[in-house]
């Protein structure tokens, strides 16, 4: 929650500031890792899927996914 809580401030400001693009593209590459962590565990070592956790998985890879391309509309 806490996550998704940083990515919900950031985002507005994201739109206006370089700095807070980068910082929320930073942290939504950290998600994707942290997402790829958790699928392996769920898949491999519990053996089950979490419906509740594959779509916050979802929703962080869409966070993700967005503030590249949010990012790279300061680079063009």
């Amino acid at each position: 929650m806490g996550w998704f809580t940083v990515a919900a401030i950031l985002s507005p400001l994201a739109s206006k500031s370089k700095k807070a693009a980068q910082t929320l593209l930073t942290l939504s590459i950290a998600a994707i890792i942290g997402v790829a962590l958790l699928v392996y565990v769920e898949l491999v070592l519990i053996g089950a899927v979490c419906l509740l956790c594959t779509a916050a998985h979802a929703l962080g890879i869409a966070v993700f996914t967005i503030s590249l391309m949010g990012f790279r509309s300061y680079s063009a």
